[in-house]
């Protein structure tokens, strides 16, 4: 299922499996963005009691950029991974006046720095994460403490093109547990029956799956734009909310600016990461 939702509890889960704790610097705990959390923080302010603490919040709410969905439209979510190979950065999206979001390799030494760039600049940011296929879930329970640590800005990981977050259901449980903990969402690449992201969302963790890889083979602009009028296809037929995938290169910027001008685009909310995640407009 492509759709972006919140999964319905089904088999018992098992709240007491370990979680990163406060492995990470700057990491806290019990901080679940639960459906109804946001709901009781608006209606907080509205009744003009004490918001909370910026640093209160998790991650996903946190670092989440402003965003208001129009007629409630169908959202479509545009990440682009940054793979360092464009030195200009969030200039280089210039021209694009729409909300996108950038994922970070937390291999990158700049991860961090460029990171806040792009947050400075006003685009949110993604943990791009990847684990051996033979990872245990000890293995990623440390490996996230890092990467979490290595990208403090991100709203959400997203799952590189090594994979690794679902190659077991042991790996799929214990980030559930990790990212409910820690109040991030997460984007995973669509497999099979999508088990991993029906395991994460049982957690009460924001997750979904991507629709489609816009530019994974090197496709030129005419291609990209053909594909981003499926997704808009799609999704008025299913009242859907999508997320899209490509990279920060030059024909990609510049098939989405052209697409952005036609009519078709005008159909859908083009929204950042976050709000896809906390199921805004829908």
């Amino acid at each position: 299922d492509d759709a972006t939702h919140y999964e319905p509890a089904g088999e018992p889960v098992d709240d007491t499996a370990g979680t990163i704790g406060d492995l990470a610097r700057g990491v806290t705990t019990n901080r679940l963005p639960v459906v109804g959390q946001e709901e009781a923080l608006d209606a907080a302010i509205s009744a003009d009691q004490s918001v909370p603490n910026a640093e209160d919040l998790p991650p996903l709410v946190r670092h989440a950029i402003p965003f208001d969905a129009v007629n409630e439209q169908p959202l479509l979510s545009i990440i682009l991974i940054d793979d360092g190979s464009l030195s200009v950065g969030p200039e280089a999206l210039g021209d694009f006046s729409h909300p996108v979001s950038i994922a970070i390799d937390v291999t990158r030494a700049d991860g961090a720095d460029i990171a806040e760039r792009y947050r400075q600049a006003g685009y949110e940011v993604l943990a791009m994460t990847n684990l051996p296929d033979t990872a245990t879930a000890q293995d990623a329970e440390v490996a996230m403490a890092t990467y979490i640590d290595a990208i403090p800005q991100a709203v959400a990981i997203f799952e590189g093109s090594d994979g690794g977050l679902q190659s077991s259901r042991e790996v799929s449980q214990q980030m559930g547990d990790i990212l409910r903990d820690t109040g991030h969402g997460i984007i995973l690449r669509p497999n099979g029956l999508n088990t991993a992201h029906k395991l994460i969302a049982q957690k009460g963790v924001p997750s979904a799956t991507f629709f489609r890889d816009l530019d994974g083979a090197g496709e030129d602009a005419s291609t990209i734009r053909r594909t981003l009028d499926q997704a808009v296809f799609r999704a008025g037929q299913s009242g859907d909310s999508l997320v899209m995938v490509g990279r920060l290169r030059a024909e990609t910027i510049s098939a989405l600016v052209l697409w952005s001008l036609q009519d078709r685009a005008s159909s859908i909310s083009l929204a950042p990461v976050s709000a896809v995640l906390r199921g805004a407009g829908l």
